[in-house]
């Protein structure tokens, strides 16, 4: 989103498709991550989520934006601002998809805390992370933070509580011995 906003070469279109594939994708992808990390593969669920993500990320892209449609820039004095036409209520599926997964993603962490792979400090260290970043990307769509890229700034707590998770297991530790 930050290319977007600078208008990096080679086009503000590509440069939000881009960033829209964060919302499509790193959900699942997070979901994907951490069943490699506490099993060892993957689920049968996050594949078909994937790909349905996926599929879902490629309808928009290939149809110019039918879901979400690219902003249209109004140069002012105050800079640039990006104004989104057309948007329905259609624009609602990625986000529905992402809380879906997201809720999905706590169930699933719940269950590895039950089962023991997971503890309970390191459960609250992922879904504070995974939160924030849930916000940051709703609350880019409110007119007033328009501007501010809130849902990037959102993603480096994220980014940190896996870090952090990492850090703090003892997987981790093994490894290190």
């Amino acid at each position: 989103s930050v290319c977007m906003r600078w208008g990096i070469w080679p086009s503000l279109k590509m440069w939000f498709h881009v960033s829209l594939s964060g919302i499509y994708l790193i959900p699942v992808a997070s979901l994907i991550f951490m069943e490699q990390y506490l099993y060892g593969k993957t689920g049968k669920t996050s594949i078909i989520l994937f790909v349905v993500d996926l599929l879902a990320y490629l309808s928009n892209l290939l149809t110019d934006g039918w879901m979400v449609p690219a902003p249209n820039p109004v140069y002012t004095e105050k800079g640039v601002q990006f104004v989104y036409e057309g948007i329905g209520i259609q624009a609602a599926i990625p986000y529905i998809g992402y809380v879906g997964v997201f809720v999905y993603f706590i169930l699933f962490l719940r269950k590895a805390v039950k089962n023991g792979l997971l503890r309970k400090k390191e459960y609250y260290v992922v879904i504070t992370g995974k939160t924030l970043l849930l916000l940051g990307n709703l609350f880019i769509n409110i007119p007033s933070l328009s501007g501010i890229p809130i849902d990037m700034a959102m993603g480096i707590p994220d980014a940190f509580s896996i870090m952090l998770l990492v850090c703090m297991s003892s997987k981790f530790r093994t490894y290190r011995e």
